[in-house]
């Protein structure tokens, strides 16, 4: 999902899919999804998987019930764009050039999905 913006309007659009299951948003399946198949390889009963997977889950939901879905992913975006314009960048021109790639890697793959872009680029993803 592509928007364009402008250098007229100073207001953003965002197009983020609506959907969840049973208040679940599409990055907090990432808490129960990767504990799960993680204690999946080691444990014998795949049932204790799926305990830890949902206990993860409801962990991780629990610490952030009062955040804003979209925060992890905001959260990760604005890191990557303080990492790429921060002083350590400055001293070490491959850090920047990585921290770039990455910043336009999950601004294009959070498009994709239909999740938040990077703020650092939110005025920059003109086709």
């Amino acid at each position: 999902m592509h928007f364009r913006t402008t250098a007229d309007s100073d207001t953003y659009a965002y197009a983020t899919s609506p959907l969840n299951f049973g208040g679940v948003e599409k990055e907090d399946l990432l808490f129960w999804m990767l504990p799960m198949a993680i204690a999946n390889q080691f444990m014998d009963d795949p049932f204790y998987a799926f305990a830890i997977g949902c206990f993860c889950l409801w962990l991780y939901k629990r610490l952030t019930m009062n955040t804003p879905p979209g925060h992890m992913v905001l959260r990760l975006s604005v890191w990557m764009g303080q990492l790429e314009n921060g002083e350590l960048a400055e001293m070490y021109p491959a850090m920047k050039k990585i921290a770039r790639f990455m910043n336009r890697f999950l601004t294009n793959l959070w498009l994709e999905v239909g999740l938040l872009p990077s703020p650092t680029y939110c005025n920059r993803y003109e086709p």
